[in-house]
């Protein structure tokens, strides 16, 4: 394939063709999730994640997925909502040790309620030995997940 002598106009007339079909498309039924990722010492993460308030009493999945996994990686997730400690629901994993190559955790949970148009707090330290972070995400109800944002 020729290499276009001008990568970067290319780019950006892209990113403007998409920008315009965005306004036509329909509106999602829940508003996205904003998280933010922020790295801590060692190779560990925290996430961040502000729920919008319509994603309320929806059930939620937060996924997290590491590489360079090998017989001594030991990786945890533990995770708050509101700033309570949450238990992740049944066929979660939360915890993994001495497997290889690019691996997940994951958390299914539900956001109870809360006084009207409050929006839910959702706090994940991933800590992490031997393996690096790649990405998060958090997904509600099928609606879609929200990438992560911020330094792998």
């Amino acid at each position: 394939m020729p290499r276009t002598p001008y990568p970067l106009a290319t780019l950006i007339c892209a990113a403007l063709a998409t920008m315009t079909v965005l306004p036509s498309m329909p509106a999602r039924a829940a508003p996205p999730t904003l998280c933010v990722a922020t790295p801590v010492p060692t190779d560990s993460q925290d996430v961040a994640c502000t729920l919008d308030p319509a994603m309320r009493g929806r059930p939620m999945h937060f996924v997290a997925q590491f590489g360079g996994s090998h017989d001594d990686t030991r990786i945890r997730l533990d995770a708050t909502l509101d700033g309570e400690p949450l238990t992740c629901d049944d066929g979660s994993k939360t915890a993994l040790f001495a497997e290889d190559g690019v691996v997940r955790l994951d958390c299914r949970f539900r956001v109870g309620p809360a006084p009207a148009g409050s929006a839910a707090r959702l706090k994940v330290a991933l800590t992490v030995h031997h393996a690096q972070y790649l990405s998060s995400s958090l997904d509600g109800d099928g609606e879609g997940a929200a990438q992560t944002r911020g330094e792998p």
